[in-house]
């Protein structure tokens, strides 16, 4: 399985980046996982800086990979649902998109085939990327029959 992240701007705070290490190493023992940055626009509140970060999102992905857009109005899945979605969406691989603090561009949410809300509540964007890291070590964890999960 492959797994990519793309996520706008570069962790900042020392504890989300080893906390993203972290799960990034485990996750590696079940899927080739990709993590790609790319540059925040530092003018993201302007519709232009939304656009430039938009299509920096959209160069990363791919024909046949299945864009996946964190957002607070998405789906909401139990951590046993998340991993039945993946396992079922193996005939494209899954990339998981995190905007900046000020959201995506409308082109990005257009592209995604699915917009999945970590929760009601609103998170940092560094820290859902911490999140969905967890969240997919704990999915394919479960798959695999790993204890990791207990509930």
């Amino acid at each position: 399985m492959r797994i990519k992240l793309v996520a706008v701007g570069r962790l900042r705070e020392e504890a989300y980046e080893r906390a993203c290490a972290e799960y990034a190493r485990r996750l590696a023992a079940y899927a080739r996982l990709e993590l790609v940055e790319v540059r925040d626009a530092r003018i993201a509140d302007s519709r232009a800086g939304l656009l430039k970060e938009g299509q920096a999102l959209l160069d990363q992905l791919h024909p046949g990979e299945h864009a996946v857009l964190l957002d607070s109005g998405g789906k909401q899945f139990t951590s046993v649902e998340l991993a039945d979605w993946l396992e079922n969406h193996t005939v494209q691989e899954p990339v998981f998109i995190v905007g900046s603090s000020h959201g995506v561009a409308p082109m990005v949410r257009e592209r995604a085939q699915m917009v999945w809300s970590l929760s009601k509540l609103t998170f940092p964007h560094e820290l859902a990327r911490v999140i969905v890291l967890e969240q997919l070590y704990r999915a394919v964890t479960i798959l695999a029959g790993h204890p990791y999960h207990h509930g």
